[in-house]
């Protein structure tokens, strides 16, 4: 749906952000690639890396992102609206100087547009009875879209599924507004509300986002 309206505005590139392994940002860098949109990709990382150019090594998403021609923008950490969305600004900007239209993203994808991929994917998997025999659907909560997506669709499909999201960043207050936006912008927030469609979940982030533990790699060689 993102790329679709990129391509509905006639944008040329696309600009979205995250991690710098975020999955996100290598799903829409493969499928960007596809469509022959150029794209690039605001990560944050350490700020020694911000100032040594090319800091990052091939590997993980990294490598992928840059086998399918996408460019790299580091950024220090800090909030979406404080540093990565500025940064992205500015890129677009620079980009529209010489002839490139870029279209922006937001970090997971989570804005109105591609809420709807999730309400698609939810109505599929309805119709198609792969969620007749579960009572709950869990999902990691990064960035709101698929909580948001998966509990809105969840509510205007009348599914009795119960929907769980799984704090792996700030906070559960946090998700609940940015859902709450969600049914804003659909017109939804006076019937329900965040809290009426989804149970967002806190204590689980562990050290940090994208921070291993001895404990955790246990778990993963455990399952592997």
């Amino acid at each position: 749906f993102l790329l679709a309206d990129a391509l509905r505005r006639n944008c040329t590139a696309v600009i979205t952000a995250g991690a710098v392994q975020t999955n996100h940002g290598r799903a829409t860098a493969v499928a960007a690639k596809e469509l022959g949109l150029e794209t690039y990709l605001v990560v944050r990382s350490k700020q020694a890396d911000v100032e040594q150019k090319d800091a990052l090594p091939c590997t993980g998403n990294v490598l992928l992102d840059r086998m399918v021609g996408a460019g790299i923008v580091l950024a220090p950490y800090g909030s979406e609206k404080e540093c990565l969305a500025p940064r992205m600004k500015a890129l677009s900007d620079s980009l529209l100087q010489v002839g490139t239209k870029a279209y922006s993203i937001p970090i997971g994808g989570s804005n109105t547009v591609g809420l709807w991929g999730y309400i698609t994917c939810m109505q599929e998997m309805v119709e198609q009875g792969v969620l007749d025999e579960y009572d709950d659907i869990v999902s990691a909560c990064g960035s709101s879209g698929t909580s948001a997506g998966l509990a809105i669709a969840n509510y205007l499909l009348g599914s009795p599924l119960k929907i769980h999201g799984i704090c792996v960043a700030d906070e559960s207050d946090f998700f609940y507004k940015c859902i709450d936006v969600e049914l804003d912008a659909l017109q939804l927030s006076g019937r329900v509300c965040a809290r009426d469609i989804i149970n967002i979940v806190d204590g689980y982030k562990g050290k940090g986002y994208g921070i291993s533990s001895d404990e955790v790699h246990d778990f993963v060689l455990s399952v592997s």
